[in-house]
């Protein structure tokens, strides 16, 4: 028996977005997002240094905060 699928693994780029990559020479953005996000979160050490090393690769960054509970 399997567990339910619940939709919280990563997507997988579908064709057209893997098309377009490789017409523009790049990896597909979601790919290149991911990428970036994680190398933003090891060197962060808080919300704001996160936001400036995605800023620093080029990123638009919108932080936005909530309530907690």
């Amino acid at each position: 028996m399997t567990n339910a699928a619940d939709r919280t693994a990563a997507r997988a780029s579908g064709r057209a977005e893997i098309e377009k990559a490789r017409r523009q020479g790049r990896e597909p953005a979601r790919a290149e997002l991911a990428r970036a996000v994680r190398v933003a979160a090891v060197a962060a050490d808080g919300p704001a240094s996160f936001g400036a090393a995605l800023e620093k690769a080029g990123y638009l960054v919108v932080l936005r905060w909530g309530t907690v509970g």
